[in-house]
């Protein structure tokens, strides 16, 4: 495995990747170029294709690899490099030579020589080696170095650590589903069309719920559903080789709930709401990540350009000239995209209005989020240095007053800080707020609230209906299932 790894890194190389590595938008597609060139030849077979394909995008894109290796070196800390191949091995189940593979083909071809070896303390910088380019032209500078603070790095590190954790809990209009470390799942509140009968699943990786259904994903990449089917939404049982699911709420009579899938191959299937989401669905190729808003389905593509289904023409409209995205957040009316030189866009639209704009970039942000409230759209950026940047549809942009040290950007201007504790962006939006400290993940909607610990309790808040009843009482080890533990 690692020597086809090296080959194929190396092939990537010959189609200008070390040119554009930096570039995780382009890197995607020249490692498709290289790929189906290397099937073409018959040096590996279309299943070994896909598999490495999956983890090289983990390691660049997904996971971060290249930026995190560039604050890595510029700290001279090569314990960090350990950390990541570990991360790889339990949160995509990689075996470690594999994993180690990537992870010196990386160093490779950004100029270092990778040693994932722990060390007692920080070693000086590395000079990387100058290309035979530079040595012939002075002038040709090689990508800088991010320069990362000491807080910047702690922040960075607990953000990492969430993200494991994003797919464990869920909220429906009135029920929430949790995931156990043993691939098994819990429901409780209102269980009006079953949506809460999931207590026989089991090798589940991921959950979502809609506002009267839940869905799951196992970890063979087949796909489970409990709930209201009124729509077909719950139509999963053919789905294969699913990586994500993404669910859409019912909040637009004529469209109805909706249950995405994304594959490993970069296709996309839907099921459930208007018949014109799976026709558009259908043509879609190469996409990386789905976010849903109150009209339909939005989908960032491997070559930084963005699709959206024809339900939202507005939407749709506008992001068919964005390029060079890597990062998009959804909401009721309206969808945002972070690009590679930092400008944010975004567009949002009802009825015959309609606003884009583009923000300025240089404000380092690293995650995106999206409100709406009161037939209003407002869109987030979280920061590097843990601050919150407030984007308005007419180009305003400005830091919110108060948010520091945020390491997780949740629903309804609810934030995660980095002692673990939740605080409201916006003290005049009130709601429900999970309290306490060691939160890693919420789930919310307009009336409760969950926060999940880092022991793998819950924490609850929220009005008390007396028709809805919530037992949290045997929500215990709620968290990530690694694949790798799968049993039949």
């Amino acid at each position: 495995m690692r020597d086809t790894i090296k080959q194929v890194m190396q092939s990537v190389s010959e189609h200008g990747g070390k040119l554009v590595f930096t570039d995780q938008r382009r890197f995607t597609g020249i490692l498709a170029d290289a790929l189906g060139e290397m099937r073409s030849k018959k040096q590996i077979d279309s299943n070994e294709s896909t598999r490495i394909r999956n983890l090289l995008v983990t390691a660049i894109v997904d996971l971060d690899a290249y930026t995190r290796l560039e604050s890595v070196f510029a700290v001279g800390n090569a314990f960090a490099v350990t950390n990541l191949t570990q991360e790889m091995i339990a949160k995509y189940d990689t075996k470690e030579e594999s994993a180690q593979a990537v992870m010196e083909c990386i160093g490779e071809l950004v100029g270092y020589v990778v040693e994932p070896k722990p060390v007692s303390a920080p070693g000086p910088i590395p000079t990387p080696p100058q290309s035979a380019e530079e040595e012939t032209n002075p002038k040709s500078p090689r990508p800088p170095v991010r320069k990362y603070s000491v807080q910047e790095l702690k922040l960075k590190e607990i953000r990492e650590s969430l993200a494991k954790y994003s797919s464990c809990i869920a909220a429906g209009h009135e029920h929430f589903v949790g995931l156990k470390t043993d691939g098994t799942v819990v429901a409780t509140g209102r269980n009006k069309y079953g949506q809460c009968d999931v207590s026989n699943w089991k090798n589940i990786v991921a959950v979502s719920a809609g506002s009267w259904y839940t869905v799951g994903l196992k970890a063979d990449g087949t796909v489970v559903a409990a709930g209201d089917n009124s729509k077909g939404q719950c139509n999963v049982a053919e789905w294969r080789d699913i990586v994500a699911i993404v669910t859409k709420e019912d909040s637009y009579k004529h469209i109805g709930c909706t249950t995405y899938g994304l594959k490993a191959d970069g296709t996309v299937v839907a099921t459930g709401g208007h018949a014109s989401v799976q026709r558009n669905v259908a043509d879609w190729r190469d996409i990386i990540s789905i976010v849903t808003n109150r009209f339909g389905a939005v989908a960032l593509k491997a070559d930084g350009t963005v699709v959206a289904t024809e339900i939202s023409l507005i939407v749709q409209r506008n992001v068919a000239n964005w390029r060079d995205i890597v990062s998009i957040a959804g909401t009721n009316f309206g969808v945002v995209g972070l690009k590679t030189d930092g400008t944010v866009v975004s567009v949002c639209g009802k009825s015959m209005r309609e606003t884009a704009a583009s923000h300025a970039a240089g404000q380092d942000i690293v995650a995106l989020t999206a409100n709406s409230s009161n037939n209003s759209t407002n869109f987030f950026g979280l920061k590097a240095n843990g601050e919150v940047m407030w984007f308005s549809g007419l180009g305003r942009a400005e830091v919110v007053s108060k948010l520091k040290d945020i390491v997780a950007l949740g629903p309804q201007e609810r934030y995660i800080k980095a002692d673990g504790t939740v605080v409201r962006g916006d003290p005049i939006w009130g709601g429900p707020i999970p309290r306490g400290r060691d939160i890693v993940a919420m789930a919310v909607n307009p009336f409760y609230a969950i926060g999940l610990k880092k022991d793998g309790t819950i924490v609850f808040d929220g009005i008390k209906i007396e028709s809805i009843k919530f037992d949290f009482s045997n929500w215990r080890d709620i968290g990530p299932f690694p694949k790798n533990k799968a049993f039949k």
